[in-house]
């Protein structure tokens, strides 16, 4: 018990938020015996398997680290505890890298904190020890660290006894990872366009309820959602006969073909920001539904759809400065498809259960959409002899790395990178909402854990609700958010402060450019960088104390991102300097490149 106690009492110093009653009331686990070796050090065996070398675990250790973890490293991931030598290792030899530890089983942490002293590890700040954690919880803490070189370490032993756990989270990490890279990808290919748009919006914003309005508005009644996918052709038959039985939440792309088969929404939901994206309404009918809408959604869409709108939270600094002033919209979920933001809308307005249509994250039988969409209908306008309709269709299905998945009916359904993290989001959500029952209409669609396959024939017997749902929409579409005159008096304020600050911050930005070139020029001849240092410090500390930094520093996340990934060692410091050119540069541009949008649209206020 002597180092139990110690361990703990070092575990519990740097982890505040562990209980030490909890420890104590959890037996160490039986199935697990620790031995000692000829080296002295213990080792351990689970159901008579060694955990680690039955001579010397600490070498065996070394001879892991050196071969399986590369010198460029940016953060390990250990899957079991097991005796705590892997990393202890681990943190002799890479005392700079964080690490982290993740053990689903209390009992067998227990068994390693009474076995050997580990309080160089416990107290180490640059070791995460994640406990009993879910998987889905413990790939998001992932988003505090350095990703460019995730190495995972396995102990096989414990693998195999936590198998499902562990291949869960081999699950969630993978898909934790690519949802990062798209979303890397995203803000670098669409980050001005939301800047424009939100400009061009702000009368919008002004006007808008928030969603937060409609909470639990809904909640006795089933909400049938309509996707685009291309099964929805199949389906819309039956969808009919569904209508005046749920809350009706069409996606932008699908919107088109609801109407023209007879389907009249009572939501649609849009949130992209771009232009070609507005063209799936172009020949729709702008009246009975209610928009659900993201404030950086193309404009054009407000413009062609003079329906009321409801807006969820803005997922950008700007947006978020400007809601500072006007009043917070609610929380609306993006996983990077309208389709996410459909579901979550769902939930918000408590439908008791959500049904999907038309939800693929693949393309079966090859289709990228349904028959009749927009994309579908572009495909053959753009052809020409020697690219037909098909060239742009192979192009579109396998530009983004093509593999298969299962289908609901239990065929192969072709799927890609993109539809793969849309659905790690839907299996994500349904886990952190439980209570959430989801029905899938969608045979040949995929196969989405916790979203079961239903024939819509199992959901005729619910009732006609769609007068009651009638009445509860009329009156939202009467709901005005307050004083419009005002709010736009508030933004036009807000508007003048922000301008004032980012031009304070393309002041900074400038000096640092100049002074970043001083100190390069100064090394360069082997002159005293002193001076220019502190003026460097300077201009950090001004830049760090103005409010509105973030809305600033949202268009150089991509370079920030670059930055982290990047490892600085002695061989290349001299990219220290580079990117610190780099980052004055960018906070230039992106200064003037908001402030030219920003007076623009205050000249409209």
């Amino acid at each position: 018990m002597i180092w139990l106690d110690r361990n703990l009492q070092a575990l519990l110093a740097h982890n505040r938020g562990l209980k030490k009653e909890l420890f104590y009331t959890i037996a160490g686990n039986p199935h697990i015996k620790i031995v000692q070796t000829t080296s002295g050090l213990p080792t351990a065996l689970y159901n008579d398997k060694y955990i680690h070398s039955r001579r010397n675990p600490y070498k065996e250790a070394e001879d892991i680290i050196s071969t399986q973890v590369p010198s460029q490293v940016s953060v390990c991931i250990f899957y079991g505890m097991g005796l705590g030598y892997l990393p202890e290792v681990f943190r002799a030899h890479y005392p700079e890298v964080d690490c982290l530890v993740i053990e689903p089983d209390l009992s067998v942490f227990i068994k390693a904190l009474a076995s050997r002293d580990l309080q160089s590890i416990l107290s180490d700040r640059n070791v995460t020890f994640l406990l009993g954690t879910e998987p889905e919880h413990a790939a998001a803490v992932l988003e505090h660290y350095s990703l460019s070189c995730v190495q995972i370490i396995k102990l096989r032993s414990l693998f195999e006894k936590d198998r499902d756990y562990y291949q869960r989270l081999d699950y969630n990490i993978e898909y934790f990872l690519k949802k990062r890279e798209i979303n890397k990808n995203t803000l670098r290919r669409f980050g001005k366009l939301w800047i424009r748009n939100l400009c061009a919006n702000i009368r919008t914003i002004a006007g808008a309820p928030g969603i937060d309005r409609m909470a639990r508005g809904f909640e006795d009644f089933p909400a049938l959602i309509i996707a685009a996918g291309p099964s929805l052709n199949g389906l819309l038959p039956a969808l009919k006969q569904l209508v005046p039985k749920t809350v009706v939440i069409a996606v932008d792309t699908s919107l088109a073909v609801c109407q023209e088969n007879g389907i009249d929404p009572d939501f649609v939901v849009v949130a992209d920001p771009q232009y070609w994206n507005t063209r799936h309404l172009d020949y729709v009918c702008p009246d009975g539904f209610i928009l659900i809408s993201e404030s950086a959604t193309n404009p054009r869409v407000f413009r062609k759809l003079r329906a009321p709108v409801f807006m969820g939270s803005s997922l950008f600094p700007l947006g978020r400065y400007l809601e500072s002033v006007i009043g917070v919209k609610g929380k609306l979920g993006a996983g990077g498809s309208v389709a996410t933001s459909a579901w979550d809308f769902a939930r918000i307005i408590g439908a008791n259960t959500i049904i999907l249509a038309g939800l693929d994250l693949g393309y079966p039988h090859k289709q990228t959409h349904y028959r009749g969409s927009y994309f579908e209908n572009r495909f053959h306008t753009i052809c020409s002899r020697w690219r037909p309709a098909e060239y742009h269709s192979f192009r579109y299905l396998y530009g983004a790395g093509t593999f298969t998945i299962a289908a609901n009916n239990g065929d192969i359904l072709l799927s890609d990178q993109r539809m793969a993290v849309y659905k790690y989001w839907f299996e994500t959500q349904i886990k952190l909402h439980p209570h959430v029952r989801c029905k899938n209409l969608s045979a040949q669609g995929a196969r989405i854990q916790g979203i079961p396959y239903c024939d819509y024939r199992e959901l005729l017997h619910l009732k006609n609700v769609k007068e009651r749902i009638r009445k509860k929409s009329e009156s939202l579409k009467t709901e005005k958010t307050g004083a419009v005159t005002l709010n736009l008096k508030k933004l036009s304020g807000a508007l003048s402060d922000l301008i004032h600050e980012l031009s304070l911050l393309q002041t900074l930005a400038r000096e640092g450019m100049e002074a970043t070139d001083n100190v390069t020029e100064h090394m360069k001849n082997n002159h005293d960088t002193t001076n220019d240092i502190r003026t460097l410090d300077r201009i950090d500390k001004k830049l760090l104390s103005v409010a509105s930094r973030s809305v600033v520093g949202f268009l150089i996340q991509p370079l920030i991102n670059e930055i982290t990934d990047t490892q600085f060692t002695t061989e290349n410091k001299d990219l220290v300097l580079v990117y610190s050119r780099k980052i004055y540069t960018d906070l230039f541009n992106s200064c003037s490149y908001q402030l030219e949008l920003l007076k623009k649209t205050l000249g409209t206020l």
